[in-house]
């Protein structure tokens, strides 16, 4: 069984609050045959390049409502950078169940809790708050368990050396002279962008041919549409008159 990795997310004003976090979590996974993980970031801007770049794959982050936006910034109580943290997480796709510790949630926070599912709150203002922030942490462990159970086995992924070598790429289309020219290009790819070319003849054609089986009582009006984008026609378009006449 592959150990839980985890990513705390605190200021450094609390330190013993991390503590009391790691040792009770360890602690209760250790009972149940686990050894977790713990990575420990101190500022918003940190953490979402750890999880953005970080080869580890993260099950779980906790990340306190106050924390400093980056490293030369000091900690501003007001911005409650934890919700920005959570949400710029989600506009990148990262996935990763979040649970919010806040002194006590209102409004603002539950809103941002339910937009940016899987997410949970623990109000540290509650005298039992570790408690309830381990049994959050077990229930989200468990559930992420249960999905990469019903995943593919990682056996059947990509091999690193390829997977590292996926980039950005843009299919750039331009219309010209009867066909559309489109290339590649990207960023992290290993190939020299070639200009490929389509046959809008074929294109035309394919589109006639689904509309002929859908609706076969086109077939006399498709035989007089231009088989070339520049408006000639072909010889199988003077069949299709002839037919006609």
């Amino acid at each position: 069984m592959n150990p839980y990795n985890i990513i705390l997310v605190f200021p450094k004003q609390k330190f013993d609050q991390v503590e009391t976090i790691c040792d009770e979590l360890s602690r209760k996974l250790q009972k149940q045959g686990q050894e977790p993980l713990l990575d420990q970031v101190w500022n918003e801007a940190e953490a979402l390049q750890r999880c953005k770049d970080s080869p580890k794959h993260y099950d779980l982050m906790i990340t306190s409502l106050d924390i400093p936006e980056n490293r030369k910034i000091p900690l501003k109580s007001a911005e409650q950078r934890g919700i920005t943290l959570i949400e710029s997480m989600r506009k990148n796709k990262i996935g990763i169940p979040c649970i919010l510790l806040a002194e006590y949630k209102d409004e603002q926070i539950d809103a941002a809790i339910i937009k940016n599912k899987p997410c949970g709150v623990v109000e540290t203002r509650v005298g039992n708050w570790d408690s309830e922030l381990i049994i959050k942490c077990l229930a989200f462990l468990l559930e992420r368990e249960e999905q990469d159970k019903l995943s593919p086995k990682k056996d059947s992924a990509l091999p690193e050396s390829i997977v590292k070598k996926i980039g950005r790429v843009d299919i750039i289309l331009e219309v010209g002279d009867g066909n559309i020219c489109y290339c590649m290009q990207g960023d992290n790819v290993d190939i020299t962008p070639t200009p490929f070319r389509i046959d809008i003849n074929k294109v035309i054609e394919l589109v006639l041919c689904n509309i002929i089986c859908s609706y076969p009582q086109f077939i006399d009006w498709a035989c007089y549409l231009p088989r070339n984008i520049d408006g000639n026609t072909d010889s199988h378009d003077d069949e299709c008159r002839g037919e006609q006449d």
